[in-house]
């Protein structure tokens, strides 16, 4: 996964706050204010990077290509070994995968998963396993240099 440019993070935000649809990239050029041909080229990126899903319709004789917001759950990120033995990652709910990742942190897996479910839920299953005590000694500083690091790196690439 590649890290969102501004304008595409933007136009998944108003995807998001239409219920994750848009009946055509017309009517998403119009809410987000933007020029059909710019929204049309990032749309085009996204949906060859897998984040949103196409489906060409017709509305009387106009030709429209709905767009939807892919499934992220739909796939869980590759992870350099199975912290789970007895189950598969794709199996998982995804805070328990993350969970098992910030348990036994490595740097690529933990930005793995925050480029697949987002910095701020990493964030708040790790907070919420630091308040709960789930993480000690180690994987607590490990995990916390880790998500610092990755944060980091999202702040200097926009």
């Amino acid at each position: 996964m590649t890290l969102l440019t501004a304008s595409q993070q933007m136009l998944i935000d108003c995807l998001k706050a239409q219920g994750g649809r848009a009946d055509s990239v017309y009517d998403l050029a119009a809410k987000l204010g933007r020029p059909y041909r710019r929204v049309f080229d990032q749309v085009k990126m996204l949906a060859a990077q897998g984040r949103l899903v196409l489906s060409p319709g017709q509305e009387g004789r106009r030709r429209k290509t709905s767009i939807a917001l892919a499934d992220p759950g739909a796939e869980a990120p590759e992870l350099t070994f199975n912290r789970i033995w007895s189950t598969p990652p794709e199996a998982l709910p995804e805070t328990t995968l993350i969970a098992s990742v910030l348990a036994q942190p490595t740097f690529d897996d933990v930005l793995g998963l925050a480029l697949h479910y987002g910095l701020p839920k990493v964030r708040q299953i790790f907070l919420t396993m630091v308040a709960a005590g789930d993480l000690e000694g180690w994987a607590l500083k490990e995990s916390a240099r880790t998500l610092a690091n990755v944060e980091d790196g999202f702040i200097r690439a926009t």
